[in-house]
């Protein structure tokens, strides 16, 4: 289940930018983006593995600090 970060309008200036670090930190760090890009983009990435096609290759998501938070498997057909 997805992980939402919610920013209440009774929230402090202090409370919105720890919800926004949260994201920050919920995504990682887009420079560690180990996919040929010219740019470093989660959008991008994610459809590059499914238009090249190598949906069959496991997908590891990391932490800043370089621990496994997830191993997504692909499909070996066509995933169509």
């Amino acid at each position: 289940m997805a992980r939402k970060t919610y920013v209440d309008l009774s929230d402090t200036i202090e409370a919105w930018r720890v919800k926004t670090n949260l994201i920050s930190t919920n995504v990682g760090d887009l420079d560690s983006l180990a996919a040929p890009l010219p740019d470093s983009d989660l959008v991008q990435a994610i459809n590059y593995i499914y238009n090249e096609n190598i949906r069959d290759i496991k997908f590891d998501i990391l932490q800043s600090d370089g621990a496994l938070v997830k191993r997504v498997f692909g499909y070996t057909d066509s995933g169509v």
